[in-house]
């Protein structure tokens, strides 16, 4: 029980992930760069997006970044693997 419940904090970490990388894209569409705001969520997605941006650098050099789409991507399928290990901690899969 103490495992399902670890997991489930760990499912929540990674939506939070989530939804700060999209709201990293969505602010840097419309606030500056040296805005508070933005700088505090670079801060907290930088590390999970550049090792992705450094890798699709090398593969794609389009004229936008990719890495937040394929880092959600990532973060998606991690999630739903966590989430099978929290059923299973139940019994349930």
């Amino acid at each position: 029980m103490i495992l399902y419940h670890l997991l489930g904090g760990v499912n929540l970490l990674l939506r939070l992930l989530i939804c700060l990388v999209i709201l990293s894209c969505a602010l840097s569409w419309f606030l500056p760069v040296h805005h508070r705001a933005v700088r505090l969520v670079d801060r907290i997605v930088e590390p999970v997006l550049s090792p992705v941006r450094a890798w699709t650098f090398r593969i794609w050099r389009g004229p936008f970044d990719i890495s937040p789409w394929i880092v959600v991507l990532l973060l998606s399928l991690l999630q739903g693997v966590v989430q099978r290990w929290r059923y299973a901690a139940l019994g349930l899969f």
